[in-house]
C-alpha cells in the first residue's frame, strides 16, 4: 500500500497557507486549498480502497492496485505543480506573517523529507517494513502542529478542531501498528475530515470573498 501523506504535503500548504493567514485577498494563491482539497480526497479515497480489500474477500489484482497508486500520485503531483508555478509566477510576496508562516511550513516540509529518510532506511535495515508505518503518524502530527499555529493567528474554531483531529489521528496511528484494517481506517478518515475538508473550506472562503469584492 502506499503511504498516503508524503513530504509534499507540506510543499502543499504553502500554496494556501498566505491567503489563510492574510484573509484570502490574493488572487495568486486562489486555488492554493485545492491542492489540499486534492490530496485528501485522493490519497483518503485510496485508503478506502485498500481497506475493503482488507475487510471483505475481494483481492484487488496487483496490477489494479499498482495502477490505482501511480494514477493517485501522478494526479497529485501534476495539479500542485501547476498550482505551485502559478503560483510562483505572480511573483506575490505577501505579509510578514505569510512569509513566517510559509517559513514555518518549508521547515515542516524538511523535517518529513527526515522524517521518512529515518524510517525507510531503518525499515530497510530491520528488514521489517511494518517499522515504516509509524511515518505518516509522524507526519500527522507535524500537521497538527502547523494548524494549530493557523488557528493561533486568525483562531477560527474549526482550525482548532482540524489541529486537534490531526493530532488524535496521528498518535491513534502510532499505538494501532499491528491492526492494520484499524489503521488504514483511522488514515483514511483523518485525510478526509482533516486534509479534503479544511481545504474545501478554505477554497469555499476564499471564492466566496472573492465574488463579493468582485
Amino acid at each position: 500500500m502506499t503511504n498516503p501523506p508524503s513530504p509534499s504535503t507540506a510543499e502543499a500548504d504553502l500554496a494556501f497557507m498566505r491567503a489563510l493567514v492574510d484573509g484570502g485577498r490574493e488572487p495568486a494563491l486562489m486555488d492554493g486549498p485545492s491542492i489540499y482539497l486534492l490530496a485528501g480526497l485522493l490519497y483518503g479515497l485510496q485508503c478506502f480502497f485498500h481497506l475493503i480489500e482488507l475487510v471483505t474477500p475481494i483481492q484487488w489484482p496487483g496490477p489494479l492496485s499498482l495502477a490505482v497508486a501511480l494514477a493517485v500520485n501522478i494526479t497529485f503531483l501534476a495539479w500542485m505543480t501547476v498550482v505551485l508555478v502559478r503560483a510562483k509566477g505572480r511573483g506575490k510576496t505577501g505579509s510578514a506573517t505569510g512569509r513566517a508562516i510559509n517559513a514555518m511550513f518549508n521547515a515542516t516540509g524538511l523535517a518529513n523529507l527526515g522524517f521518512i529518510i529515518v524510517f525507510a532506511l531503518n525499515a530497510g535495515w530491520r528488514d521489517d517494513y511494518s517499522f515504516f508505518l509509524l511515518y505518516p503518524a509522524t507526519v500527522f502530527i507535524l500537521q497538527g502542529a502547523a494548524w494549530y499555529v493557523a488557528f493561533l493567528m486568525r483562531r477560527r474554531p474549526w482550525m482548532a478542531a482540524t489541529a486537534l483531529g490531526w493530532f488524535v489521528s496521528g498518535t491513534a496511528l502510532g499505538l494501532l501498528l499491528t491492526n492494520l484494517t484499524a489503521y488504514v481506517a483511522v488514515c483514511g478518515a483523518a485525510l478526509l475530515l482533516f486534509m479534503a475538508l479544511p481545504g474545501w473550506i478554505m477554497l469555499r472562503q476564499q471564492r466566496t470573498q472573492s465574488g463579493a469584492e468582485g
